[in-house]
């Protein structure tokens, strides 16, 4: 398998088990939806019988995973994915849990300049991250930023195939870590990685932060799609306004009866 079409995006996920690749054909039902003219691949070890029954992908790579351990998995699919690929080549890696809610086509001159495109995590910069500071990482690393790895956008070349074999390998020797983010944000920094910085509306974690716009890519479990319908986490509308904690409007609320209890007293006294 080669990676042919320069200019054109290749979207790829990776995934495994039965609930994750039926993640990902919802997913990647979605993207389809608002996006046309980019190959879809899935990467996977599962069954022969399950990858007949997909049909909403371009292609199927089966792959043979060396480790069992979740996040490691996935940068082994990402690295033999890469290294199929031509130095020029464009990327999407998109998480399973993600559904697309409009064209994104747009986002694809990002890498003429770039190396990656990405969105900072909800617990950034990095020296927010638990157990970061048993690493050896710098003072001045502490205050960069933390990368959610559930959208990446990547340009192929020497130094990006680098940047990920670098996360596996250091994925592998790593006990105080259970996922990739805050490893391939280390390694961003320190291999001279250029990122094009997106905003929030392109992998929107539901978890409350505030946004000016329309969500373009929702990234939270697909169970919960409908921001209105998750009151544990933030009340609000993913409409082309704002989305608004559920903490502020809390505040809103008892600030509003609190004014509304001032002004009936001065009425009744």
């Amino acid at each position: 398998m080669t990676c042919n079409d320069k200019n054109n995006l290749k979207v790829v996920y990776v995934a495994w088990g039965e609930k994750y690749i039926n993640e990902a054909i919802l997913s990647a039902g979605s993207y389809n939806k608002y996006n046309s003219g980019h190959s879809i691949t899935l990467v996977t070890n599962a069954s022969e019988e399950l990858v007949s029954k997909i049909d909403v992908f371009d292609k199927v790579i089966k792959v043979r995973h060396r480790s069992n351990f979740q996040f490691i998995k996935k940068i082994e699919s990402m690295n033999y994915f890469i290294e199929k690929c031509d130095d020029g080549d464009n990327l999407l890696f998109l998480d399973t849990d993600t559904l697309i809610l409009k064209n994104i086509d747009h986002l694809q001159p990002l890498l003429k300049n770039n190396d990656l495109g990405l969105v900072e995590a909800p617990l950034s910069p990095l020296g927010s991250i638990p157990g970061i500071s048993d690493t050896d990482i710098t003072d001045y690393e502490m205050s960069l930023p933390s990368y959610n790895s559930g959208l990446i956008f990547i340009k192929v070349s020497s130094k990006t195939r680098l940047l990920f074999k670098e996360v596996e390998r250091n994925l592998n020797k790593t006990t105080t870590f259970k996922e990739d983010q805050p490893i391939l944000s280390i390694l961003i920094n320190r291999l001279n990685t250029k990122v094009q910085v997106l905003s929030k509306n392109f992998n929107y974690r539901g978890r409350g932060d505030l946004i000016c716009g329309s969500i373009s890519v929702w990234h939270y479990p697909l169970q919960k799609l409908y921001v209105e319908n998750d009151k544990r986490m933030f009340w609000g509308v993913a409409s082309n306004c704002v989305i608004i904690p559920r903490n502020i409007i809390v505040s809103l609320i008892l600030t509003l009866k609190l004014q509304v209890k001032k002004i009936t007293s001065k009425w009744l006294y």
